[in-house]
């Protein structure tokens, strides 16, 4: 959880960040930009695993926030 609130975490933004990747895209749809963001709240490719955790938490209607995934 720390890894991902501080966004050192292997994604692709922070690997480019410390010069271990060529690119801070995201692998799965092609984003400039694979951040913590990006792969918790708007990667198509895991619409799928979003919606399940929203109906799990009773939150419907509305887009997951951080927040919501990553509380303090």
């Amino acid at each position: 959880l720390m890894q991902l609130r501080s966004g050192h975490i292997g994604l692709n933004r922070h690997l480019y960040n410390i010069h271990c990747v060529d690119s801070p895209a995201c692998p799965n749809c092609s984003h400039p930009n694979e951040s913590v963001h990006h792969y918790l709240i708007r990667c198509p490719t895991f619409r799928n695993e979003r919606e399940t955790l929203q109906r799990s938490m009773g939150i419907s209607g509305t887009m997951l926030t951080a927040k919501q995934i990553l509380p303090k």
